[in-house]
């Protein structure tokens, strides 16, 4: 009777692995299928050879590469290839017994550590459902001394990086993904070969061309992100995800990532608001700054929840990454918009930011433009590298400018912006740089309001100015204090 059983569970698993093998286009050859009926009730599922030619922009998988993936697990009780992970079964003759749901949300500084498959080193198959909230992240990693495999999203495209301790390849989904939308991956890798699927696109192929037999064993796995010490350098996407991932599955083994972690940091459920618990003072609004609240502390207010008052304007304003100076009305506005400006102020900078620094985010000095960013805009920046870029569109085309001068923490520099029509000036400490931006429009048509400092947008490529500024010049108006402003928002005294 146990020979039986035996039989049938593994018909029911090739049944099920043939469905779901990602074929193509491709034909299944020399497949074998072998059973075994041991002592531990083992069933063991194997595909010797198949060929595994799609569609692809990437190399080909040549043909004699074998794809062997094995499911092996206890006779009662195994583990259903593509099952539910919020669903179990615990025996294959009794009611299935569900789980609470439980979805996790990274929020960029998040991940989860958990054990890795013992056999990750032989085969990867890694499917999961993400929602993506930012276009870049860390979705996944696994790496031992010489060997790596991550998993990561760049400007929305979901790519997967990997190295057997040689050469390393790039397999990259053939469409973006839409944020704030569900998506299922797919990823499979057995020896040099890989593919990747997102959605109903087709399958990515590519293979590295060779390897290291003589390696470390993977001991972990990590999802949403990493520390950054075990990202290997190779790897570009330094920042962990932002979103939500569900449904995840490793090597034919559901997942729990709220449940089965070694050890997780800011992993929380998806959709859970942290300003649901904060409480802000003086009718401050709170956001959600990647699952830490912040309250928007209007001056003259500050302090953690805006509970502490400044009895004077400060003159040297202290910026930093959800700061703000907003200018809405028509006597400031005047000046920025039109075919003229003259705009300067004094800025010093922050010592090193590392979590900035290392992820390539720029700091906001300057920022004109609509809040959806269309249109004419105005856009002046420092960059990680410590460089001053003007980037403007009059409305032609985009013109940028990025200054020689490196900008040095704790010194003070004289920045201004001038221009007169499509010429462009951006200077440094009296050092001057020009471009003409495209023909034909002249005019800078924002309405709407312009910032420094920071800005009202969130954006995952740009933050807040960590720094202090002071003696800011529009034209012939002076701007000395937060309260000439039309907001002042998390301004402290420098």
């Amino acid at each position: 009777m146990r020979r039986k059983i035996s039989a049938a569970v593994g018909l029911f698993v090739a049944a099920l692995a043939l469905q779901f093998t990602p074929l193509g286009s491709s034909v299944l050859h020399d497949a074998q299928f072998q059973f075994f009926d041991s002592t531990d009730n083992t069933a063991v599922l194997e595909f010797d050879a198949v060929d595994v030619r799609s569609q692809s922009s990437n190399e080909s998988v040549a043909l004699n590469d074998a794809f062997i993936f094995n499911r092996s697990s206890p006779l009662d009780g195994f583990a259903l290839p593509f099952d539910d992970p919020d669903e179990a079964v615990p025996n294959v003759t009794t009611t299935k017994r569900s789980f609470a749901p439980k979805v996790a949300e990274f929020d960029a500084d998040a991940y989860v550590k958990l054990n890795a498959p013992r056999d990750v080193d032989e085969y990867l198959e890694l499917s999961f459902h993400l929602k993506p909230i930012e276009p870049n992240g860390l979705v996944y990693l696994h790496r031992s001394k010489s060997r790596y495999f991550a998993v990561y999203l760049e400007d929305a495209f979901l790519s997967a990086q990997y190295s057997l301790g040689a050469d390393c390849v790039i397999l990259r989904s053939g469409l973006p993904l839409a944020l704030n939308s569900w998506h299922e991956a797919e990823i499979w890798r057995s020896g040099r070969a890989a593919l990747i699927k997102v959605d109903h696109q087709s399958w990515i192929e590519n293979r590295v061309s060779s390897d290291v037999t003589d390696f470390h064993r993977t001991g972990f796995s990590f999802f949403g992100g990493a520390p950054d010490d075990q990202i290997p350098s190779e790897v570009q996407s330094r920042r962990g995800f932002s979103g939500c991932l569900k449904k995840v599955h490793q090597n034919g083994r559901a997942v729990h990532l709220l449940e089965d972690a070694l050890t997780s940091t800011n992993v929380h459920e998806c959709g859970w608001d942290p300003c649901s618990e904060t409480h802000c003072g003086a009718h401050a609004r709170c956001v959600d700054a990647h699952a830490i609240p912040v309250c928007m502390c209007r001056f003259p207010a500050y302090g953690p929840l805006c509970e502490k008052v400044f009895d004077s304007g400060p003159s040297k304003m202290k910026f930093s990454h959800f700061s703000y100076l907003r200018f809405a009305d028509h006597r400031i506005m005047r000046h920025i918009t039109g075919e003229t400006l003259d705009l300067s102020f004094l800025m010093k900078r922050n010592k090193q930011v590392n979590s900035i620094e290392t992820r390539g985010i720029s700091q906001v000095l300057v920022y004109v433009g609509d809040e959806d960013n269309v249109g004419d805009f105005l856009h002046l920046l420092l960059t990680n590298k410590g460089e001053l870029r003007l980037i403007m569109n009059l409305g032609s085309g985009i013109t940028t400018l990025t200054h020689p001068t490196r900008i040095h923490p704790t010194k003070w520099y004289n920045v201004t912006i001038s221009r007169q029509a499509r010429q462009i000036s951006l200077s440094v400490n009296g050092s001057s740089i020009t471009t003409t931006a495209p023909s034909p429009s002249v005019e800078m048509n924002v309405y709407d309001a312009f910032y420094i400092g920071g800005t009202k947008r969130r954006d995952g490529t740009l933050t807040g100015f960590f720094g202090c500024i002071q003696g800011i010049r529009i034209d012939y108006e002076e701007i000395d204090s937060p309260l000439n402003v039309t907001e002042a928002i998390n301004i402290l005294r420098c």
